[in-house]
Formats: C-alpha cells, sequence, structure tokens
C-alpha cells in the first residue's frame, strides 16, 4: 500500500517521469495488489481464529485492523469515484470527491500502521524477538510512515487551503 501511495508522489526517484495518467495507472494497480494482499491475509487470520476457537477482535492489534481493513473498502470505493469523476460532477464537485479519497487513504494507511505496531507489541511477536528488536521495528515503521505521508499531507492541505479561498 505505501508503493501505491509512493506512486503519486512527485519526489519518488523510481516514479520520476512518469506522466500524471501513468501514476494514477500504477497507483490502481499496486492498490488492487494490496486489496488481494489484504483479504488473502484477513481471510487466512479469520479462518485460523475460527478453526482453533480462538477470540476474535480482542486485541488493540485486532481491531485496528478490523477498523483499517473496512477504511480500506471505503477508500477503495473512493477513488473509483475519485477516477471517474467526471460522471458524478452534476452530484458532486470532483475537488470533494478527490480530497475525502485522500482524507480516508491517510486515515485508513495510519491505523493500518498503528495495527501493525500493535501487531509487533503482542506475546507472538515477543516470543520470536526481544524488546530492542521491538524499538527499532517502531522507530522504522513510524519514519517510513512520515516519508510515505509526506507528499499526501502536503497535497491534501494545498486542496483544502484552496477549498477553503473558493
Amino acid at each position: 500500500m505505501a508503493e501505491s501511495i509512493l506512486s503519486l508522489s512527485e519526489n519518488v526517484l523510481a516514479f520520476l517521469g512518469l506522466s500524471h495518467q501513468h501514476s494514477v495507472k500504477l497507483h490502481w494497480v499496486l492498490q488492487i495488489g494490496s486489496a488481494v494482499a489484504i483479504a488473502i491475509g484477513f481471510a487466512s487470520i479469520s479462518v485460523y481464529k475460527y478453526q482453533h476457537e480462538d477470540a476474535r477482535f480482542d486485541t488493540w492489534h485486532a481491531i485496528t485492523g478490523l477498523i483499517s481493513v473496512i477504511l480500506f473498502i471505503f477508500a477503495c470505493l473512493g477513488g473509483v469515484i475519485a477516477l471517474y469523476t467526471a460522471t458524478f460532477k452534476k452530484l458532486i464537485k470532483p475537488a470533494h470527491v478527490k480530497l475525502a479519497h485522500i482524507i480516508v487513504g491517510i486515515l485508513t494507511f495510519v491505523i493500518g500502521i498503528i495495527s501493525e505496531i500493535f501487531g509487533i507489541y503482542t506475546r507472538w511477536f515477543l516470543y520470536y524477538c526481544n524488546e530492542t528488536v521491538q524499538l527499532v521495528c517502531t522507530l522504522l515503521i513510524v519514519l517510513a510512515t512520515v516519508l510515505t505521508l509526506q507528499s499526501s499531507l502536503v497535497n491534501a492541505y494545498h486542496r483544502i487551503n484552496r477549498l477553503c479561498h473558493n
């Protein structure tokens, strides 16, 4: 999902030279890959929990993971609407749709990252690693999140600023 967000950034060397149209297509392809991975992971965990009669959604990791999956669905739907804003422009302004998509996408990503960090602080993770590894993983994830979202946050800020002054 991070690569998908970065595909729309103007500051990433790997995507320099891509037109906006190609960046949007790449964003779509990567998001579809993310959706498949998320669906497979969520289904696998759900089946495992069901087969082993484990409690479901009883940890912060599980709850935030579920919230991020639900938000991801809304972000994807918003992306479809944002892609076809010309079709819906009589119902809602394209600028509002795109801003909502960006905000829901950022929120989805942040809650997913929070879920990932909660996962680092589970007994399962600690069984395989120590506290130092937990801390290093947390710091690296936070750093990667900030770097990933920088462009999206700036984009959202500019869109909000434009909407407020129009």
